[in-house]
């Protein structure tokens, strides 16, 4: 099984793969050595992608116990927001989803992102 990837190639790096190709594009063997190392440099950062996070339907995988944002069914519509899973039961504010007076039950969720890098400037 094959697992998407968000990558961020910069342009400098294509251009540099498929710019000025001689002869019939495809034939590897008309690649220039400059446009070997581009290869190699994009094969390198693929190597280091990271898979992309999608939702998953709690009907086909339920969690594991811990934090997870959560896509879920609301008297307002569809709502994303952050809970926790404590192995038999939803809890959104620390409450289990049926102690609310407002209907919310999760249909999707995926792992918590990471915190955001921030440097000592940005605080």
């Amino acid at each position: 099984m094959t697992t998407d990837v968000i990558v961020s190639i910069p342009r400098e790096l294509l251009a540099r793969i498929s710019d000025n190709i001689p002869g019939e594009k495809g034939f590897h063997h008309s690649l220039l050595p400059a446009q070997w190392e581009a290869i190699r440099e994009l094969r390198a950062l693929l190597a280091t992608a990271q898979p992309v996070q999608t939702w998953i339907p709690i009907s086909e995988q339920p969690p594991k116990k811990g934090r997870y944002l959560v896509c879920a069914d609301t008297d307002d519509g569809e709502y994303v927001c952050e809970m926790s899973f404590n192995g038999e039961e939803w809890l959104y504010e620390s409450q289990p989803v049926y102690a609310h007076p407002f209907y919310i039950e999760p249909t999707d969720w995926m792992p918590m992102p990471a915190a955001a890098n921030k440097s000592k400037e940005d605080k």
